[in-house]
C-alpha cells in the first residue's frame, strides 16, 4: 500500500467490544453489531464530509466494515487490512499494528 499520497482514516471497529462481563456486572450498555454499523455509516458520511477518501477498516468476522458500505459511500476508497481475524478482543491490537507497519499512521 502506498499510503502517503493523501490523507487516510483507520477504523478499529471489533464486534467483541463492548460484550464483555463488565457489561453484565456493571449495567453497562450492550451495542449490537447493527447498531455498530449504523455508527459506521455515519463515521463514513462524517469522513466523506471533511474531504478525506480513504479509509482502511480492521476485517472482522461479523462483517461491521463491509456492512457500512451501503454504496452511499462511493467516494471513498476503501481497504481492509490482512490481519489474522481470531473473533476476540486481540483483533484490534493486531489491525492496529498492521495498519502502522502497512504506513497507515498520523
Amino acid at each position: 500500500m502506498a499510503n502517503s499520497q493523501s490523507p487516510a482514516v483507520g477504523i478499529i471497529a471489533n464486534p467483541a467490544a463492548g460484550k464483555d462481563i463488565r457489561r453484565l456486572v456493571a449495567h453497562g450498555r450492550f451495542v449490537t453489531n447493527q447498531e455498530k454499523v449504523n455508527i459506521l455509516r455515519r463515521v463514513l458520511a462524517g469522513i466523506e464530509s471533511v474531504g478525506v477518501r480513504r479509509v482502511v477498516f480492521m476485517p472482522d468476522m461479523s462483517g461491521l466494515g463491509h456492512g457500512s458500505l451501503d454504496g452511499s459511500t462511493e467516494g471513498l476508497c476503501v481497504e481492509f487490512v490482512d490481519i489474522l481475524v481470531t473473533n476476540k478482543e486481540i483483533d484490534s491490537t493486531r489491525a492496529a499494528e498492521a495498519m502502522q507497519d502497512e504506513g497507515w499512521t498520523a
